[in-house]
């Protein structure tokens, strides 16, 4: 066994490890923020990205981890279908329109929804995900004027008149 008491000065020991708790999140709706991710390849050349999150707006969960998996390279081409669209509706969720590198994702938010999925063979449950926009956070809204509320009502008027129409109308 290497001796550590070169690195340390000292045995090692005394440290304080901080207790984390493991238990699986509820299902539920969290706002979470994109923490880390990394892609991984399995021997079968198979590859997915895992993100690591933190619940951010629950008072009870605040600061809990969970990773979520995207298979974007995968021998079942259905389950990479999935992955690919998950992986998508995630970088919408964060407002991006496209990514080459998964940082520019972190430190992002995003509403995370964990629906119990399909039993596992070894009991529990999957865990499956829905991601949309984090609509918690203040959005600065414009100030409504009397010089362009005009053209606020004449889109309104626009939008009733498509409302009201069927598919088959022809506006030629």
């Amino acid at each position: 066994m290497p001796d550590i008491t070169t690195i340390y000065g000292e045995p090692a020991g005394g440290f304080v490890q901080e207790s984390v708790d493991r238990t699986e999140l509820p299902m539920g709706k969290y706002v979470a923020e994109i923490l880390d991710s990394e892609l991984k390849e399995d021997a079968d050349g198979n590859q997915r990205i895992t993100f690591k999150f933190s619940v951010v707006d629950n008072e009870k969960f605040n600061g809990r981890w969970f990773w979520v998996d995207f298979s974007l390279k995968d021998a079942n081409s259905q389950r990479e279908e999935i992955g690919r669209k998950q992986f998508a509706s995630l970088i919408g969720a964060v407002k991006l329109d496209q990514v080459t590198d998964t940082e520019v994702m972190h430190r992002k938010k995003c509403a995370v929804t964990m629906i119990q999925g399909k039993p596992k063979n070894n009991g529990g449950h999957f865990v499956n995900y829905k991601f949309s926009v984090d609509l918690t956070t203040s959005v600065t809204s414009h100030n409504v004027t009397s010089d362009n509320q005009s053209q606020i009502d004449e889109i309104n008027s626009f939008k009733s008149l498509e409302d009201n129409s069927d598919s088959s109308t022809d506006w030629s």
